[in-house]
């Protein structure tokens, strides 16, 4: 059964992923950098989640990351205007 610490870390860590977004500011008109900087955050991240709530990490754990991430990142570029800015608001 989840544990209050455990809905309580997926939220921090959804939290976490969400705000290092900033990387892609930092990183302006370096599309590649910025998506290869921030999957590098999100992987550690979701590893301390998964340290933190004593769950088992595997490669396929890592392949879903990487799998959900190309997927996510696939979708926002092919919603984003075509006025030069990606993943900018």
């Amino acid at each position: 059964m989840p544990t209050a610490l455990n809905t309580f870390s997926v939220l921090i860590t959804g939290g976490l992923i969400g705000i290092t977004t900033i990387v892609f500011d930092v990183l302006d008109q370096i599309l590649f950098t910025g998506l290869a900087t921030h999957f590098a955050i999100t992987t550690v991240i979701v590893y301390m989640m998964l340290l933190v709530n004593e769950w088992q990490f595997q490669w396929q754990t890592l392949v879903m990351i990487a799998i959900i991430y190309g997927l996510v990142s696939r979708v926002l570029w092919l919603t984003q205007d075509n006025d030069g800015e990606q993943f900018s608001e």
